[in-house]
């Protein structure tokens, strides 16, 4: 292969790599707007974010995605300080997701090899951009002659252009050390402790608890303060009455709860129980089961802690349960599947699926306060054929 061939290569395959961060970098862009307009939700270095941390921080990333590609159109003079931008920012990405993903797999996924795809296509573009540059310089100055900026110099035994590589290969170690680990670090360590702390919360909302007999034909409806995260698990009392537990958001609280309701036979709170995790533990404790125990309720967490409530709710002993003595998750109650129409709306028809088979009787419209219904995130089956239907509204 001569020269010439190999220079075409070379400049292919910086064309090719520089539309590639291109596309990246525009996907970027429109996937980070994307979730800021429609959820401000997102994860920084395993910590969960929400409401206007994390609508900073979708922000951020899409407008560094807008302003790399501005550059990278406009400036391509100044390709290879662009590339080391992209790699720094690619990097920064990377870096926090893996840490992300480790801990809500418990190690046993390391990193995205999308994102990891994407932080090393800068570094090849930013690579074949110093090749393609000194072939250049070099057809410049003649094919037969030795480029002034490469002749070696003796005391050192280098050539300045290699020296130039280093020099370049360690200034791109250097940002990334600097933008991935340094800032993200030091942000990590000043936003616990930050006086705006609790602009962090999510939109606040409400839970609207739904009873339906049978037939879909409602029994009553009641509002509690906060919303689940996920499924939350209902139990029938013996003596009449509902506890439902799970994970919630509470209002005025910066962080997530477990908790259990104990609600009569028409949806009365008799007491609530909630308490808050601690964000920092790798295994915090969820609820797996609340159990009527004469009189009081004996709860049971996943972390093998268990609370003794009396009758109104109030923690009367606490205990763990040794590891070999604990008892799989309870799976009676079980939320089952569901269809909801499209959301928000004031009245809404949810599709459950009971052994492979869709019923679609239930229509739920918010009785209480006349609010639209903005989710409807779990539907339990009850002991008396009828369903449960957990939702939020806006208070």
């Amino acid at each position: 292969m001569n020269r010439m061939e190999y220079k075409k290569i070379i400049k292919s395959l910086n064309a090719i790599l520089f539309w590639g961060l291109l596309a990246i970098l525009v996907l970027s862009a429109l996937m980070y707007a994307f979730v800021f307009i429609i959820n401000w939700e997102d994860w920084f270095f395993g910590i969960k974010l929400a409401g206007l941390s994390a609508g900073m921080f979708l922000l951020g990333k899409a407008v560094t995605a807008i302003v790399l590609i501005i550059l990278l159109v406009q400036f391509p003079s100044y390709k290879k300080v662009i590339a080391l931008m992209a790699v720094a920012y690619f990097g920064f990405i990377l870096f926090s997701s893996a840490v992300t993903i480790q801990k809500n797999t418990g190690g046993q996924k390391s990193f995205s090899i999308e994102l990891a795809i994407f932080f090393l296509i800068p570094i090849l573009y930013f690579l074949v951009t110093i090749l393609a540059t000194h072939m250049d310089k070099a057809q410049e100055t003649g094919d037969t002659e030795t480029p002034a900026s490469c002749v070696r110099i003796p005391e050192f035994g280098i050539k300045p252009c290699t020296l130039n590589i280093i020099i370049g290969i360690a200034g791109v170690i250097a940002l990334i050390f600097i933008w991935a680990i340094l800032i993200p670090v030091g942000f990590s360590l000043i936003a616990p402790h930050a006086p705006f702390e609790n602009l962090s919360l999510p939109k606040a909302q409400d839970t609207l608890l739904t009873k339906v007999n049978q037939n879909g034909s409602l029994e009553w409806q009641t509002i509690i303060p906060g919303y689940s995260l996920d499924m939350i698990r209902v139990k029938t009392r013996p003596e009449c009455g509902y506890i439902v537990y799970g994970s919630y958001w509470m209002p005025g609280e910066n962080w997530i709860a477990m908790r259990a309701i104990n609600l009569d036979c028409r949806g009365t709170v008799v007491w609530d129980f909630h308490q808050t995790l601690d964000r920092y533990s790798k295994n915090p404790g969820t609820i797996t089961s609340v159990d009527p125990a004469e009189g009081k309720f004996l709860v049971t967490v996943s972390n093998g802690k268990t609370l003794l409530l009396n009758s109104q709710g109030k923690i009367l002993s606490e205990g763990v349960i040794a590891e070999e003595d604990r008892l799989p998750e309870e799976m009676t109650g079980l939320p089952i599947g569901f269809y909801a129409s499209t959301l928000p709306a004031s009245s809404v028809t949810v599709r459950t699926q009971s052994e492979g088979e869709l019923r679609d009787f239930l229509a739920i419209e918010n009785k209480v306060n006349d609010k639209e219904i903005t989710s409807i995130y779990a539907v339990n089956p009850t002991p008396d054929g009828g369903y449960l239907v957990s939702g939020t509204v806006n208070p």
